[in-house]
């Protein structure tokens, strides 16, 4: 006996509130009702079909069922295939026998159940005489069958879906609810990126498997080219960048050049925001005092932080490096497709792509090579954003204390060893820059105050290159430098074709 609960999803098919193309599922009940059995043994539908409304009428009597008789009505549905039937019977039959809807009863069909539809259409394929459960059990499908895959294998709606495809001779194995091992590439990435590793990104890029081909399926019009886990698809261009930087390290170059122009561009700003730090009003007894205390080298510190985290130059450009680079966008669509850097197993990593319709129409599959890479990394384009590795949210990844920009230990230590590096030089550093020093004559001052510019752009320069020296080695040192992490905000034309 039904709850109350579960009357109320029953729907009033025949009710003209419901017009053409509405969706109703042939829900599971035991016993069947008149309608169950004027659609299942009458017209062949098993239970877990989902009709749309039509206003057509069926074109022979083999596609009218039930009686027409006293108070009964009739509904005209159509197919998954776009046949049209109508079926007579009571309202109270009708309104038990049908959900409104494809998801209520079952019937909504997920990525995973047209895998299995395939899976098991290739299997019955191969020996006519194969039953559903048979040709389910070779492929590696937990019995019983669901009944929208059924309906969908009854109907001979897989068969249409594979013809005209050619595939090997071999039982196909529905590979998609397995779980791949991660390579150690892809550890190390998630690591870096200080994200948690979710099972949930472990989801093989085989779908199905036949031989030795290892298919991914796409639906045409409806397929994203990555996963919906914000985590898998952080990883994939992480990765992208750190394979672009080893197989192609001078386009990367290329894009990294900007990082200069654009650092050559804030010098301003550092200089300014470091003079300002160093206007003491005293003479350069005091300032050398502060050189030695170590005030002097945590003003430039903050100086540049405060320049960098502040402003949107840097960020737009890194951002960019993900957004243009060929090579990063080429090895992100390959790496999408066929899983090749985050599986250390073969059987999970895809070489085939088929893209289908559920309409059982205009199915391909094609060999995962450059061509077909390239051809959607053309298509496809992203907008990355940067934002803060310790999850505050910040797009800047500012950690403010007393309205101060804390740097990160990295690029501390960047500007120390830049420090040192300069030598002698840094005591230009503690005279002439401002304009108030008190013991030294006026000429004396814009001597040395010419010098030490010369010298600050000098060590901006030591701690640029090392910045850029250090992004060539990969994705990480973004994170360890600027302390900030890419994301994906958007994608478009993620779509198969």
């Amino acid at each position: 006996m039904l709850r109350f609960k579960e009357y109320i999803n029953e729907a009033s098919i025949y009710d003209s509130k419901y017009p053409r193309s509405s969706e109703f599922t042939l829900n599971a009940r035991t016993p069947q009702n008149a309608v169950h059995k004027a659609i299942i043994n009458g017209l062949g539908y098993p239970s877990g079909t989902t009709f749309k409304k039509s206003d057509e009428e069926p074109t022979s009597e083999k596609n009218i069922a039930g009686e027409q008789k006293g108070k009964n009505v009739s509904v005209t549905l159509e197919d998954d295939k776009g046949n049209i039937v109508q079926v007579w019977g009571t309202k109270s039959a009708f309104q038990g026998a049908f959900n409104k809807g494809n998801s209520k009863g079952g019937g909504k069909m997920q990525a995973a159940d047209w895998e299995e539809v395939i899976t098991i259409a290739h299997n019955q394929s191969l020996e006519p005489t194969t039953g559903l459960d048979e040709a389910a059990k070779m492929g590696e499908i937990s019995l019983p069958v669901k009944p929208k895959i059924a309906s969908k294998v009854t109907i001979g709606l897989g068969s249409d879906i594979l013809k005209g495809i050619k595939l090997p001779s071999d039982p196909m194995i529905h590979f998609g609810r397995k779980t791949g091992s991660p390579s150690s590439t892809w550890i190390k990435t998630f690591k870096d990126a200080g994200i948690k590793m979710n099972s949930k990104t472990m989801t093989p890029k085989t779908d199905m498997k036949v031989g030795s081909w290892n298919i991914s399926l796409k639906q045409s019009g409806g397929s994203q080219l990555m996963s919906g886990y914000k985590g898998d698809t952080m990883g994939v261009i992480m990765a992208a960048y750190d394979k672009s930087m080893k197989e192609d390290k001078s386009e990367m170059m290329q894009e990294l050049s900007t990082l200069k122009t654009d650092f050559d561009k804030m010098y301003g700003d550092v200089q300014s925001n470091f003079a300002k730090s160093q206007d003491v009003g005293q003479g350069s007894r005091a300032i050398r005092k502060k050189v030695k205390s170590g005030e002097t080298l945590n003003a430039i510190e903050t100086a540049v932080m405060d320049v960098i985290q502040k402003g949107t130059i840097v960020q737009n450009t890194i951002s960019g490096i993900f957004e243009r680079s060929p090579r990063v966008k080429y090895y992100a669509v390959e790496e999408s497709m066929t899983g090749n850097m985050k599986f250390s197993d073969d059987p999970p990593k895809a070489n085939y792509l088929m893209v289908f319709s559920p309409s059982g129409t205009g199915t391909h599959i094609d060999k995962i090579d450059k061509k077909i890479i390239d051809g959607y990394a053309s298509k496809v384009s992203w907008n990355v954003g940067m934002k803060s590795a310790g999850g505050k949210g910040a797009l800047s990844l500012r950690a403010i204390v007393k309205d101060e920009y804390e740097p990160t230990l990295t690029m501390k230590q960047i500007i120390s060893e830049s420090w040192d590096e300069m030598g002698e030089d840094i005591s230009y550093l503690t005279e002439g820059l401002w304009d108030k020093i008190k013991d030294k004559a006026s000429s004396t001052v814009n001597w040395t105050k010419e010098k030490a510019l010369k010298v600050l752009k000098s060590f901006w320069d030591k701690i640029v290159n090392k910045i850029i020296a250090l992004l060539q080695r990969g994705f990480v040192w973004i994170k360890k430098i600027f302390g900030w992490q890419p994301v994906v905000t958007s994608i478009s034309n993620p779509y198969f074709v």
